[in-house]
């Protein structure tokens, strides 16, 4: 979806860092699109661009900079701060690739079970 492209003497190279991609269910719903998308303008804008940003970077320097999280088994989040208010994008990884699966606005410090339970069932269905 925000795939880093450079293009050298005519020939296309993919960034080295971390692509970020949303996933349909199995009725072909994209729920991160919508959440993305019910956001106002302006943040929606700056959720992109901070995605667009994390795409630079390598998944170790995610971990390192706590920009993504370890739930549990091979369910991880994202984290992006815009003002006062934090998303968070669950989903998993194969290779350089972060699949995100479902997204919420942070209200606690800790995840809602249900919210982690959808996001581990998303993924299931990935096989």
């Amino acid at each position: 979806m925000w795939g880093c492209i450079l293009t050298y003497n005519n020939i296309v190279i993919h960034k080295s860092g971390m692509l970020f991609e949303t996933l349909c269910d199995s009725n072909g719903v994209d729920h991160v699109e919508l959440f993305i998308e019910a956001l106002e303008d302006e943040t929606a804008e700056k959720v992109l661009k901070k995605l667009e940003a994390f795409e630079q970077l390598t998944f170790a320097e995610h971990m390192s900079a706590e920009h993504i999280k370890k739930i549990e088994g091979k369910l991880f989040e994202v984290r992006i701060r815009i003002n006062a208010d934090c998303y968070r994008f669950f989903g998993t990884t194969r290779g350089d690739t972060f699949y995100m699966v479902h997204a919420i606005k942070k209200k606690a410090d800790k995840p809602k079970r249900k919210d982690i339970d959808l996001a581990v069932r998303r993924i299931s269905n990935l096989n």
